[in-house]
Parts: C-alpha cells; sequence; structure tokens
C-alpha cells in the first residue's frame, strides 16, 4: 500500500492517536467499541507507516483508487514501542519532508522539529506508563494462579502457588531440581504470548541498517551485499564465479535464492555472499522428533519416573503443544568424516592449520569447523573473518529450514541432546555477538528472543541471563516488564534471574511506575541478597554501615550471575537519576525491611542424576559463562568444572548419558565419528611425525658431522 493511500486512509498521524488513546479513561476494549460507531475505522496503529514497502515513498498511483484495509490493521492494538518502530516513524517523517520540499513546500523549522520530537517522546512514555498500568498488579493473587490443563480449560492450581510473606501474596516458585520434567508448567497461553510478535525480518540486520541510515540508496546496498565474508584472493573468486554459473538458482538477484536439490528454497534470514562455493544441496536435513524419541528423552531427563507416566506426558501435554525437530546430515558418510579430522584437530592433536585447512578446501560448509575456526579468528584480532564464517554457518541452517518454521516457541523446538541441534544453538549464540558489535541492537535482541523460543523451558545457553541487556538497550521496558509477570520467567527458582529482576526495575522506573519498581526491587532483594548488597557497595558506592543484620554469603552460582551482570550494569543504568533511585531504595530496604535466610531444601547426599545442574550450580548458567568470553565471569566457574568436565568451545558441556539405556539417546562428537577413519588417520598422523622426527635427527647428524670436519684443519693448524 502506498504512503499517500495511507494518508487518505489514516488522517491522524502517531502524536493524534496517542493522544487519543492517553486521553479515554478506559482501557483498549473501550476505545474499540468507540470506533464502530464511526462511519468509517480509522488506522490507530503505534506507527501506520510501519506497513508501507522502501519503494512507496515516491510512489505515483491515484489517489482515487483505494484499497481496502486489513480487519487487523483497523483493529485498535496496544502495541510494544520499540527502537525500530521509532525509527521507523522517523524515517517516514523525513522522506514527507523530502517530497515536500520537492513540491515548493517551505522547509520546515528545525526548532519545531525538536519540539516534536520532544512533545512525540512525551506523549509516547505517557502511553507507555498508562499501558503499564492496565496490567494486573504484580503480586495480584489471579495473575498466576491459573494455568492451562491438557483439555484446554482454565482450572486453580492444586499445588497452591501463592505463599505469604509480610502481609503480601507472592509467586511461590519451585526449584528445578526437584521437578527436572517441568511438571509444573502448564501455562502455555503465556508462553505463547511471549513469541507471538515473531517475525523473520527483524533477524536481518540490514532491516535495522536501513532504518538508522534511510539515505542509503539502492546501489550502495548492492554493494554492501556484493562484499565477501572472508578475505579471498580475486583469482580464487574468478572460479567461485565460474562454479556459480554452472550451479543453477544460485543467488539470485535478492542474494537470497538457493538451490535444495531439485527445488528451489528461499533464505530467511541470512544473504549469500560472493565468496561462498555453490553448491546443489544443503548439508542437512530438518526430521521431526517421534513420540518415541521423545519418550526416550524424558526418560534421560527423569530417570526416577515411570514410563507409563512419561508417555502419557508426552502424549497429552508435550507432543500436543510442541513440534519438536532435529538437524542430520545429509551426508552421513561425509559428515562422519569431516567430523573425524576435526575432532582429530581439536581434541586429539590440537593443529590450528589442520583446521582452517579442512573450511577452505575440504568441506566448506563444516558448522563445528567454522565456528570453531571463527573463534581463532578472534583470538587473533581478525573479526571481519570471524563475522563471516559464523554467518556461513548460519546459512548452512537456514539453508534446511522448512517452509512454514516460525521461532514462535512452540513450532520449532530443538531438543539440546542432538549434536547439531547445539551446533546451532552456539551459532547464534555467536551471532547475537556479532550483530551486537556491528551496533545492530534490535536485531540482537530479536535473536535472543529466538535463542529463548528454541527450548523455552530448558533453555540451554542461558538466554534468561543475558537478554534483558539487549531489550532494555533497544528500550523494549514493556516487554521486559511482561517478561519478569510471566510464569516463564517465575514458575522456577531458577528462571528469575537477577539480571531479569534489577532491569524490569529499571524499565518501571524509566515509565514513572515508581510504586512498582519500589516493589519489585524488594522481591529482587529477598531473592539475591547478596548480589543486591554487592551492587550497594561495589557498583553504586555507598555506605554499607546502616545494614542492622548480616548479609548471607553467596553461593558459586550467585557469585557467577552477579559478576555478569555487574559487567554489563553500567551501560543500561547510566543516568544518574536512574542510580539515584537505586541507592536510595536500597538504602530504605536496608533500614526498613528484615532478610528471611531462605531454607535450603537440597539434601547433599541426593546422587540423583539432574540434567540440568553440575556441583549444585544452573548447567546453563556455566555454558552461558564460557561462551561470553568475559575473563571476571569465566574466573568465578569452580576449577573442578574445567578439569573434570567437557568444556570444548565447539560443545561446552554437553548432555552426558548416566546410564547404558541413555547412551543410545545422547548424540556427542564420539558417538558421530568414524572410529576406522580415526584409527587410519592417526597412523598416518604418527607416521608422519616419525619421519619429521627422523628428518630432524639426520639434519642434526649432518650439522654435527659438518662441525667436525671444520674443527679438524684448526686442530692441524694448532
Amino acid at each position: 500500500m502506498s504512503s499517500r493511500q495511507l494518508r487518505r486512509l489514516g488522517k491522524d498521524d502517531l502524536e493524534t492517536t496517542l493522544l487519543k488513546l492517553t486521553s479515554k479513561s478506559g482501557s483498549p476494549a473501550v476505545v474499540e467499541e468507540d470506533e464502530e460507531h464511526n462511519e468509517r475505522a480509522k488506522p490507530v496503529s503505534s506507527n501506520p507507516f510501519m506497513f508501507m514497502n522502501d519503494e512507496d515513498g515516491e510512489d505515483e498511483e491515484d489517489e482515487d483508487e483505494v484499497e481496502p484495509v486489513p480487519a487487523e490493521v483497523l483493529a485498535p492494538k496496544v502495541e510494544i514501542e520499540t527502537k525500530s518502530q521509532k525509527l521507523n516513524a522517523k524515517k517516514a517523517n523525513k522522506k514527507k519532508n523530502k517530497k515536500n520540499k520537492k513540491q515548493g513546500k517551505k522547509e520546515a523549522d528545525p526548532a519545531n522539529e525538536d519540539e516534536d520530537d520532544e512533545e512525540f517522546y512525551r506523549l509516547l512514555n505517557q502511553f507507555q506508563k498508562k499501558n503499564v498500568k492496565a496490567y494486573k498488579s504484580l503480586d495480584s493473587e489471579d495473575e498466576y494462579d491459573e494455568y492451562d490443563d491438557d483439555d484446554g480449560f482454565t482450572t486453580a492450581d492444586e499445588d497452591a502457588n501463592q505463599e505469604k510473606e509480610d502481609g503480601s501474596s507472592v509467586w511461590k516458585r519451585y526449584d528445578l531440581r526437584n521437578d527436572p520434567g517441568f511438571s509444573k508448567f502448564k501455562h502455555f497461553k503465556q508462553l505463547a504470548a511471549m513469541f507471538e510478535s515473531f517475525d523473520f525480518k527483524q533477524l536481518i540486520p540490514d532491516n535495522e541498517f536501513k532504518q538508522l541510515f534511510d539515505d542509503l540508496s539502492p546501489e550502495s546496498l548492492q554493494d554492501i551485499d556484493s562484499v565477501t565474508s572472508t578475505h579471498v584472493s580475486p583469482e580464487v573468486l574468478k572460479q567461485i564465479d565460474r562454479l556459480r554459473r554452472l550451479v543453477k538458482n544460485w543467488s539470485g538477484k535478492d542474494k537470497r535464492s538457493v538451490p535444495n536439490g531439485g527445488s528451489v528454497r528461499k533464505l530467511q534470514f541470512t544473504k549469500i555472499r560472493d565468496d561462498w562455493l555453490p553448491t546443489v544441496r544443503g548439508e542437512f536435513l530438518m526430521k521431526k522428533v517421534s513420540n518415541e524419541q521423545l519418550v526416550s528423552w524424558l526418560k534421560w531427563q527423569r530417570p526416577l519416573d515411570w514410563d507409563t507416566v512419561i508417555k502419557d506426558d508426552v502424549e497429552r501435554k508435550w507432543s500436543k503443544h510442541f513440534d519438536y525437530y532435529k538437524f542430520d546430515a545429509l551426508d552421513d558418510t561425509g559428515s562422519k568424516k569431516a567430523l573425524t579430522e576435526f575432532y582429530l584437530s581439536t581434541v586429539l592433536h590440537p593443529d590450528h592449520e589442520a583446521l582452517i585447512s579442512i573450511i577452505s578446501s575440504q568441506f566448506p560448509y563444516h558448522v563445528p569447523g567454522l565456528l570453531q575456526v571463527a573463534l581463532i579468528c578472534v583470538r587473533q584480532g581478525d573479526k571481519s573473518n570471524s563475522n563471516g564464517l559464523v554467518e556461513r554457518a548460519l546459512f548452512v541452517f537456514d539453508r534446511c529450514l522448512k517452509n512454514g518454521i516460525l521461532f514462535n516457541g512452540k513450532d520449532f523446538q530443538l531438543p539440546y541432546i542432538y549434536f547439531y541441534n547445539r551446533q546451532f544453538y552456539l551459532a547464534i549464540m555467536r551471532y547475537i555477538q556479532v550483530v551486537s558489535q556491528r551496533g545492530a541492537i534490535s536485531t540482537a535482541a530479536q535473536w535472543c528472543k529466538t535463542l529463548l523460543s528454541l527450548s523455552p523451558l530448558e533453555d540451554p545457553l542461558g538466554a534468561r541471563y543475558f537478554m534483558d541487556h539487549y531489550l532494555a538497550v533497544n528500550e523494549e521496558y514493556q516487554y521486559i516488564i511482561q517478561m519478569v509477570k510471566n510464569p516463564l520467567f517465575n514458575l522456577y527458582k531458577q528462571w528469575f534471574t537477577l539480571g531479569l529482576g534489577l532491569t524490569a526495575v529499571y524499565s518501571y522506573w524509566k515509565l514513572s511506575c515508581i510504586e512498582e519498581a519500589q516493589q519489585l526491587l524488594r522481591q529482587v532483594w529477598k531473592h539475591y541478597p547478596s548480589s543486591v548488597y554487592k551492587i550497594y557497595t561495589e557498583v553504586l558506592l555507598a555506605d554499607p554501615s546502616q545494614l542492622k543484620f548480616k548479609i548471607p554469603s553467596a553461593d558459586v552460582s550467585t557469585s557467577i550471575e552477579t559478576k555478569a551482570y555487574i559487567t554489563r550494569m553500567g551501560v543500561v543504568w547510566k543516568e544518574t537519576e536512574a542510580k539515584k533511585f537505586l541507592r536510595d531504595e536500597l538504602a530504605s530496604i536496608f533500614n526498613t525491611c528484615s532478610l528471611n535466610t531462605p531454607s535450603n531444601d537440597i539434601d547433599e547426599d541426593d546422587t540423583t542424576p539432574s540434567p540440568f545442574f553440575i556441583e549444585n550450580i544452573p548447567i546453563n548458567l556455566l555454558r552461558f559463562a564460557v561462551l561470553s568470553q568475559e575473563s571476571s565471569v569465566m574466573a568465578a566457574i569452580p576449577e573442578k568444572i574445567w578439569s573434570d568436565y567437557s568444556v570444548f568451545e565447539f560443545d561446552v558441556l554437553p548432555p552426558k548419558p548416566h546410564d547404558r539405556e541413555s547412551e543410545d539417546v545422547i548424540e556427542t562428537i564420539e558417538s558421530l565419528i568414524d572410529s576406522k577413519h580415526l584409527e587410519v588417520s592417526q597412523m598416518e598422523r604418527f607416521a608422519d611425525e616419525e619421519l619429521l622426527q627422523q628428518i630432524n635427527q639426520l639434519s642434526l647428524r649432518e650439522y654435527l658431522e659438518q662441525e667436525q670436519r671444520l674443527q679438524q684443519p684448526n686442530d692441524e693448524i694448532e
């Protein structure tokens, strides 16, 4: 739809729309009832220009032709304002000013534009505050005491999820140690609400760059797409170009067409680079996990449960609400050979040169090799090559995704027990670091949501421990508040993280919801007393003398989590007023609130295997700490973890079988390599090393003999 048609259909701009919404005392439903009495409904979306295409700014279509507006556009909505939507509005205003200038109209006064921006942000802040107030209170007894049962009806939780503390009702959190099968989680509607706004376009950093730099021409964008992802010589580029002519449907004008056997597939979130080798088929095949495989997986998670109970849960609960998939190698023989060479060059005999040779000449789309070499490039200071290798690894998975797949926390679940599934998690984790370094914070925030959506209950890489940072920098304050109210972040103790709690406090403060911020800060204090005290004394540099009771010492997991949050805390809490608010409120808490030490219900003698803990530390927290590459965070990890467990960079703390039956369920790199090929490769390597030693010894012997011959004439002269 063109911009002119949108202006004819909705004559109200963003400010007028916000004024209408904020001026009404009722809920959004009241606004909807009033709009039904109008002769023609007007779009009241928070940004009416977001439905425009980039080429619509200079559209010359007939003004009399009006396209019908979809019902979802006409229906009033309460949307979360993100930084990308604000950039869309600014971009549309700039295009409108340019068009008015072409038509000979007077150019707008810059002072008036600044006043308009200030007015816009003031109205936006007022609207967001009212929207937050419209939600139920954080301590409402009706907030979490109901769930969606297996039959689709809403019933009360028989486990009494509410308990009284200091006269107020709060959410009672369970412990994952006692419930490895997530039997308490039945809030599937609330889970789906966290990912309902998913769109693949939000995962492409180029779209965010277009919004940030709206004066980029199409030619400039094409030049950017033609840039190679790694450093290659012109001769190699010519050879790749010849291969591109032989492989049909490779790349295309939009850089998103790729052949996959006899069909053509459109890439969802990656673009083909000019230095990527054209191939006819992809590397992976996406398969749906059967109910029998789900039962085997749950048996590994819940070794003490009856088989009949697990089968019943799979049929009535998990397979009903989720679709599970796994990535398998399309060429099993070639994949085993590549993994064997990779294992030999990475684990048995580390050799960077041999590893680089694997992805440069033999297996250019070998994902573990690409991610491992990318990490080597980062350590050598070569970030450009590293970013290109991570993008190529992500492209391998994008190429095999089935049509219609969405990262909405429901339709695409990836069990972490499968090796190539873990490689997809790792590729996303690396890519979040890449796009954030490029300044595409909005894209990084969307990728964090994607990473969590792949397994929201297990969260194998600990997205809960760092995604609040990207959301806060992207100014998604309402989304953060929804997170802190959602059962997905409250049902278990390990789900309510320190970063989420304090970032939600900051979000309430930004929206001028002071009471809610104070209330939530007290809950964070009760859940993380040692962490809050450390922030109060070491970050805020406040005087701790007014504290009249002893703070319990922090355990290892709390120490790791605290250091991880303090490392990035300054980026969010950067305003002086915000720091003053946090310092004053913590001082008030120390003076007025008592601290009840939580009871430790963990049996130290319990030897029951838990797939989500290592040495009483959440395993996803350990994985996040290792992958963060933050030295202070990694230093907090106990030395026993590094020495007694598999902390490979290509597969950090992989799941381990705890009995013979689960050995066939868990995929590890040792179970996927070719043992015979490994023996042959090792024998060849040993032979090469022995030959090299003989050459060195021979060279040394010749050197000694030559020295002796040179010494003989000197002895005769003497």
